[in-house]
């Protein structure tokens, strides 16, 4: 895990966790939006990874919403930073070589 990115992600998230909104301070978990088979660490990017409570990041595994949730919400956040001056296959790279939604 990027230390820079980590501090990034939580700062973004003001020590809440992004899905129900629970402050969680320093004690929450970082969810990858996209992982397997070695994605998780190249795609690895503020964009892409979301600060959850340990409840919201133990339920993703057995709730299909919380992922896609997550998945789409990385590829709006790529899509507003490159807005301008990206390919939406250069979004379709950083997201594993999908899009959603």
């Amino acid at each position: 895990m990027n230390k820079e990115i980590r501090q990034a992600v939580v700062k973004r998230a003001c020590g809440g966790c992004e899905n129900c909104h629970t402050y969680v301070g320093e004690s929450g978990e970082l969810h990858h939006a996209i992982g397997g088979n070695g994605k998780r660490t190249q795609h690895e990017k503020v964009e892409t990874c979301f600060y959850l409570c340990s409840e919201c990041h133990d339920a993703h595994d057995n709730n299909k919403y919380i992922l896609e949730k997550f998945k789409l919400m990385a590829q709006i956040n790529l899509m507003n930073n490159y807005l301008e001056n990206t390919e939406i296959e250069e979004v379709r790279r950083d997201l594993g070589g999908r899009l959603y939604g």
